[in-house]
């Protein structure tokens, strides 16, 4: 019986190159401290004696190392563009907490830049944050008074993640909320509870945050229901004035009676108390941003997309290019969807029909 080929070690291709094996080691994932030259060199080695990461191995080391206390490795910038006032509010806060829990575990120090009330230009910003040797950079939710759905900075200087939604230009990896998928049980939840006539009424900001997915997913719903069921979404046009959204709110409330709204907006509960109408026995509500352990947020019915979660995601995929020395705007951008969770609370009942 002929006996099986064994694989090249990193030992043989440092042989083979003339090398060190940790110089093999950085150089196969593009270690800054290595140059670019000689990585390339090495790389081209490997490929050529069938070298293969073992991946028992890989992983026996990577748990290893989240055993271990990690020192102090860098800094990473958290580049937002939310009021300093506002930017621990709600589920924006949860996020940080994850992306500093997280980091400080991986043995990274978390910076905060706030990019829009400093007035400064991504030119500005990019030598400030390159000026710290800082590398890694995670881009906030996107406050929308100011907005960076598109956002220059010295890309090739960094590696970047977004967190908690996308900017438009340029495209690079992001960790997001699966916003369709969220709707989609928020809808099979209201079906168990007997609702029949749903109806959506979301801002302009929420439409840009979700890429219309919240939408248009509702949108679809509404195509399968009878034409007696639907209710057209109320949806706002950038830049009204909350006291006229409101009152718009309230006509198209009075004109279609849903059983139940659906939104994403921590005010909605004060805006029906306004319109004199009982939560729930007069309507009920569904936000399909529900953060736990947010004040303002508990007893509400609806998506815990937790937050915390998303931001320890984004380092980790911070952490990921970093290792790899990977910088620049990347040639395939990497969306990582998390799943919500839905939440029973106080704003929904069973519906009664007769």
């Amino acid at each position: 019986m002929k006996s099986p080929t064994l694989l090249p070690s990193m030992k043989t291709v440092a042989q083979a190159a003339k090398v060190t094996k940790m110089t093999v080691s950085l150089a196969l994932r593009n270690h800054p401290s290595i140059p670019i030259a000689t990585c390339q060199r090495i790389q081209k080695i490997a490929d050529k004696l069938g070298y293969k990461k073992n991946p028992v191995v890989s992983m026996l080391t990577t748990e290893l190392k989240k055993s271990r206390r990690r020192s102090y490795q860098s800094t990473l910038a958290y580049l937002t563009n939310y009021p300093k006032e506002r930017w621990r509010e709600d589920s924006i806060g949860k996020i940080f907490d994850g992306v500093t829990e997280q980091a400080h575990r991986l043995g990274y120090k978390i910076d905060v830049f706030f990019y829009k009330q400093l007035g400064m230009t991504g030119r500005r910003t990019s030598e400030i944050i390159h000026s710290r040797g800082i590398k890694g950079v995670l881009l906030s939710p996107n406050y929308y008074p100011y907005g960076y759905s598109h956002i220059w900075l010295n890309w090739s200087k960094f590696a970047v993640v977004t967190v908690g939604n996308r900017i438009i230009k340029p495209l690079i990896h992001c960790v997001i909320n699966h916003f369709y998928h969220s709707m989609s049980l928020v809808l099979r939840e209201l079906k168990k509870l007997g609702y029949r006539r749903i109806g959506l009424a979301l801002r302009y900001e929420d439409n840009q945050h979700s890429d219309y997915l919240y939408l248009s997913r509702f949108l679809l719903y509404n195509s399968t229901i009878r034409p007696s069921l639907q209710i057209p979404p109320f949806t706002e046009t950038y830049g009204k004035e909350e006291n006229k959204w409101r009152k718009d709110l309230q006509k198209w409330y009075s004109q279609y009676k849903p059983e139940v709204i659906i939104h994403v907006s921590r005010y909605m509960p004060k805006w029906i108390a306004q319109m004199s109408l009982d939560v729930p026995n007069d309507v009920s509500l569904v936000n399909l941003v529900v953060t736990k352990d947010v004040p303002v947020l508990q007893n509400m019915a609806g998506i815990d997309d937790d937050p915390f979660l998303t931001g320890k995601i984004a380092v980790d995929l911070l952490a990921e290019q970093l290792y790899h020395n990977e910088l620049g705007i990347p040639a395939t951008p990497k969306v990582v969807l998390t799943y919500g969770k839905w939440v029973t609370g106080q704003t929904v009942r069973r519906q009664r029909r007769i």
